[in-house]
């Protein structure tokens, strides 16, 4: 079967995979970053990971790649071409609260689905997507509040400090950050970054899925998935706020890349809707390093 990768969250891999091939949503190796495009001034290392990815992996039939976020928009310039690998941008509108909005989004689906029946899928019929749905409904479940998305190596102890990782994107050498802080005698109760559960979608309402499964489709992913680049943001915070509280948390971790500007622009604002201690941690690609180590280890000790 074709394989199509994506990491954007807004990529359905239920229309994917109700067009008759295989999604694959992956998180890119840190190592990824310095291969291929390289080291290129001021690209993100996750979106230049990514990049890598679909540049090095000669199995894949079809990449998509999303304007969220503008560092993903500009990889998909640079690795347009550069590959055998078929491209695809999805438009996701960053004003959400309009029915306009949503009917674009929608679109925006449709035109992809013209894409995936050029590379060889099928048709979309509304049964078949129904039931896709509903397939990927019932595999979520089994996570789906189950608290933090990756647990610790080692087992937990009595009396350690819940904490919630907020942020951008992690690659797949920083998940050593749950071990380091399991370590250090805390734990990740939320991990809200945004290849955590802050990228889930709602469950599908049955009846709705039914009537229409692509407005449905929309309503759990566009409409309801929190994004720092949405317009207005303040879903980001209900959900932060409301899940922090829900699981006790009692500080908070905002894990950024230096190179985002969205993250960097919404710290003070988090720091003061939590309103729980808050350690802006900013990080480049050099991985769990010596500087990243000392300053988790500073904040744990003041919750201690």
């Amino acid at each position: 079967m074709s394989v199509i990768v994506y990491t954007c969250p807004f990529v359905p891999g239920e229309w994917i995979a109700a067009h008759g091939l295989q999604p694959r949503r992956i998180i890119p190796h840190a190592a990824e970053a310095h291969a291929g495009i390289g080291c290129a001034a001021g690209l993100c290392p996750f979106a230049r990971a990514f990049a890598n990815h679909v540049i090095g992996d000669r199995q894949l039939r079809g990449a998509v790649f999303t304007t969220g976020c503008d560092q993903m928009r500009r990889m998909y310039d640079l690795v347009n071409g550069r590959t055998a690998v078929k491209m695809f941008l999805l438009n996701v509108p960053k004003v959400w609260r309009s029915a306009e909005c949503v009917q674009l989004y929608i679109d925006e689906l449709r035109r992809m689905g013209r894409w995936l029946c050029d590379l060889g899928g099928r048709a979309l019929a509304d049964e078949t997507l129904a039931e896709t749905m509903i397939d990927f409904d019932q595999h979520r479940q089994a996570v789906r509040g189950a608290g933090c998305r990756t647990q610790p190596s080692c087992s937990c102890h009595d009396g350690f400090i819940k904490l919630a990782l907020i942020g951008g994107p992690l690659l797949a050498g920083e998940l050593a950050l749950f071990d380091l802080i399991d370590r250090l005698g805390g734990r990740i109760m939320l991990d809200a970054t945004e290849t955590g559960e802050l990228s889930m979608p709602a469950e599908f309402d049955p009846g709705r899925l039914r009537e229409d499964p692509v407005r449905e489709l929309a309503r759990a992913y566009f409409e309801s998935i929190a994004a720092v680049w949405k317009r207005p943001n303040t879903g980001l915070f209900e959900w932060t706020g409301r899940m922090c509280a829900e699981r006790q948390v009692q500080g908070v971790i905002c894990h950024r890349l230096v190179w985002c500007d969205l993250w960097h622009a919404e710290v003070y604002r988090l720091r003061q809707a939590l309103g729980l201690p808050f350690l802006d941690l900013d990080v480049s690609d050099d991985g769990v390093c010596e500087r990243t180590t000392g300053r988790i280890q500073a904040f744990m000790e003041t919750l201690q």
